[in-house]
Parts: C-alpha cells; structure tokens; sequence
C-alpha cells in the first residue's frame, strides 16, 4: 500500500451510521484545539494517580534493605543540629562511614528531618519519598515542555508541547 493511502487511511474517522469520513480540516483543528487546551492541573492529577497507583501500596511497610544502615541504625540523623557534628557525634550533613548515605549529605539530611519529625515510623518516609517522587515528574514534565517550544525548533511543538510533554 502506497505511503499516502496509508495516510489518508490513518486520518479516516468513524461516524456514526454513516461509514467512513475523511477528517476534515476542521476536525483536525478541533482535535489540536483539544490537544491545546490540556489542563497542567489535569496532568498533574493524572501523574499523581500513576504514582499513586505505582508506590501507594508500599506507604505501609516496613523498612527493607538498606534502610536499616541509612535509617535505623544511623547515627548521624538522630539530631538536626549541628548539621556536620564532629567524629564522636556526626550530622545530617556528614553522614556516617560505612552507611548508604556516605558520600549522599542531601539524602542523608532528608533522612535526618524525616527522623525528627516522625521517628522511625517508615510510613511518613515513604510518604516523603513519594512527594519526592511526585515533584520529581512534574518538574521533568515542565522542563520537557518547555525545551519543546525553544526557538530551535521553531513552531514545529508549540501547540502541542504540554501533552507532548507529558507522554
């Protein structure tokens, strides 16, 4: 099949009881017009549920692996302050040696605010975690988005870079 019937195939749109249209120029623009108008709070919401749905079931366990060396048994986020400490007490910004957040003070300090806060209680860290996890794509989602409407691309995404974005 030649490259354009398959084309003009692609565009074909069922109506209802009366077989096969061509989509018209008009029902592109209002398909475009819709892709256009997609919401940043709709998006937003919709990531939010696929974490949800990806980490929620997770928000009541226990802590595994390495969270007994980082959380636990790790004496650097006991205390908030002073944030480096000293070698007989270390700080949320100098992490222990030998845990698995040597080397990570961010994560380490997060660990340290989480302890302060709620204990060893490890539903509020995943909840943390998931916040982090939520920011995280919506930050990325933006970033994406607006890459695709740089002037190096021309026009080519700008109606089209949120949902485009997004996917």
């Amino acid at each position: 099949m030649p490259r354009t019937q398959i084309h003009d195939a692609a565009l074909r749109v069922g109506a209802q009881g009366e077989g096969d249209t061509l989509m018209t120029p008009a029902t592109k623009r209002s398909l475009l017009g819709k892709l256009r108008r997609w919401s940043k709070l709709e998006g937003a919401v919709l990531l939010g549920c696929v974490l949800w749905t990806v980490y929620g079931r997770a928000l009541d366990s226990p802590f595994v692996f390495d969270d007994l060396t980082s959380v636990v048994n790790n004496p650097s986020i006991v205390r908030v302050w002073p944030l480096f400490g000293d070698a007989q007490r270390p700080g949320p910004l100098n992490p222990s040696p030998g845990t698995s957040t040597s080397g990570r003070p961010l994560v380490n300090l997060s660990l340290a605010l989480n302890y302060y806060f709620c204990g060893l209680d490890p539903t509020y860290y995943h909840v943390f975690n998931l916040v982090v996890h939520v920011l995280s794509v919506l930050l990325l989602w933006g970033t994406v988005e607006r890459i695709l409407k740089l002037e190096c691309f021309g026009e080519r995404f700008a109606g089209v870079a949120q949902p485009l974005a997004f996917l």
